[in-house]
């Protein structure tokens, strides 16, 4: 429940593994395997948010990457911020109330010290108001108390009992237990590595068990996405890889699963229970909500700044607060409960409206949030080069979002790959930048080369590329 979607990162050091931080190569594993399965036939209905706030309008940091969300008893939300490397919290009303990730107070929010984060991927509350945060690239979990300040940790990396690959989704028990997905999709020249279990912990880090791995049998997972504690005591994995829902008891064995796809056939991300037992599932651009027992009772869309969001995690408060964050347009959706005959989240959105819900940051408002986005890169070339001599490559380069992307660089990368990196410069909003680019390629047979943008204020893209390299 408490935690989200996945970001990925290649795993561990020597031999074995690469490193390599790679957030798209999760969440292209978790669309790929829901391809091969029937989609939903459920219609989705648009239900109005209550609020929808991206955090520039506080006194909080603007909300940057959220991967993870959690509410505690009040109705608070507390967000995790993969690559900003921080938590938010924020009040009901989207006003903001705390920040920490930067323990010394220098603004170097990444690094491995108590209190600082490198992609945080997953955050929970227990019932004393504590906060846990899988801190994934430090390979660890760390627990505070609601006030951002520092109780403990533990983890290191590795796959022994107690240790992590990559710790992403999190939930708490109400006996104070903490059930940790363990869970990487990473690629690399040696192929595809998929790694996936859940570890139970006592509230102090204590290893307690696990259970699950990658596999076809009752009990193993297709590849394990998100933790919650339903109100029975038991636990609930979501399962992109075999687009379903398993039921475990508290020590791990296997009680029951129930298929969860949504109609484009993409498997879950995160899931979320509230105070009747109802289970909220969050898939690429909307949230399913079944019963206890796994029965459909409703689908909707989650609007985005202009069309819909990018769904990361759900969480519901004990107040009936349904939390979504949006990972693409960095900001969190707040929906309300409303559990009449007219529709759980309220009526549905007037068709004849021309408003989109989603687009405020503030109720009544009309206004659009400034967002510059690198979101579509295009690479044309030859995909047969000579050894040593210099390849001519076409990339093109989109700004799809409303304000202008500034410090756009291009860099190409790979083994025996030689290139000079590229200076973009800023592209206007909706526009696009076309860059050639010379690169050498020193090794013979097929190479993959990475065309790498980046940027100030809009993200980036990869684009890989296989060449086949003559001599």
């Amino acid at each position: 429940m408490a935690s989200r979607y996945l970001n990925s990162t290649g795993v561990g050091s020597g031999p074995r593994f690469e490193r390599a931080w790679a957030i798209g190569a999760i969440l292209f594993a978790v669309a790929l395997t829901g391809l091969s399965l029937s989609h939903s036939a459920h219609a989705y209905e648009q239900y109005n948010p209550a609020l929808t706030w991206d955090g520039s309008g506080g006194t909080g940091k603007s909300i940057r990457s959220p991967w993870a969300l959690a509410s505690d008893a009040d109705g608070r939300v507390y967000v995790a911020e993969n690559s900003a490397d921080r938590i938010q919290g924020f009040n009901p009303d989207g006003t903001h109330f705390i920040t920490w990730g930067d323990p010394n107070g220098d603004g170097a929010y990444a690094g491995s010290g108590n209190g600082q984060f490198r992609g945080p991927a997953g955050i929970a509350v227990d019932s004393a108001g504590n906060v846990y945060v899988s801190d994934s690239r430090n390979y660890r979990i760390q627990k505070f108390n609601s006030d951002g300040e520092f109780i403990t940790k533990w983890g290191s990396e590795g796959t022994g009992n107690g240790q992590f690959v990559f710790p992403t989704d999190i939930d708490v028990d109400k006996a104070g237990n903490v059930y940790v997905v363990d869970a990487v999709s990473s690629y690399s020249e040696g192929g595809h590595f998929l790694f996936g279990r859940i570890q139970k912990f006592t509230s102090d880090g204590n290893f307690v068990t696990k259970w699950g791995s990658i596999g076809t049998g009752q009990g193993q997972f297709g590849f394990p996405t998100g933790v919650a504690v339903d109100t029975d005591g038991n636990i609930l994995v979501s399962d992109s890889g075999k687009e379903a829902i398993r039921r475990y008891t508290p020590g791990g064995a296997f009680i029951e699963e129930w298929p969860a796809e949504d109609r484009d056939a993409y498997g879950a991300r995160d899931l979320a229970v509230d105070a009747s037992g109802s289970v909220f599932v969050a898939f690429a651009t909307n949230v399913v909500k079944y019963t206890a027992d796994g029965q459909y009772v409703t689908g909707f869309f989650v609007p985005g700044e202009t069309g819909s969001a990018n769904v990361a995690a759900v969480d519901v408060s004990p107040q009936g607060y349904v939390y979504v964050a949006d990972s693409y347009f960095d900001r969190i959706t707040r929906f309300d409960l409303d559990l009449t005959p007219d529709g759980p989240f309220g009526p549905p959105i007037d068709p004849g409206s021309t408003d989109d819900p989603g687009s405020t940051d503030k109720p009544g408002s009309t206004g659009k949030l400034n967002t510059a986005r690198i979101r579509k890169v295009k690479v044309r070339g030859p995909k047969k080069a000579k050894r040593g001599k210099k390849t001519t490559y076409k990339v093109k380069i989109k700004n799809s979002g409303n304000t202008i992307a500034k410090g756009v660089k291009l860099k190409v990368v790979g083994k025996g790959v030689k290139a000079k990196k590229k200076s973009v410069g800023k592209i206007a909003a909706g526009k696009t930048r076309k860059v050639k680019v010379k690169v050498k390629l020193k090794k013979p047979g097929k190479v993959k080369v990475k065309f790498k943008v980046k940027s100030g204020n809009a993200g980036g893209k990869t684009v890989k590329k296989t060449i086949k390299v003559k001599k």
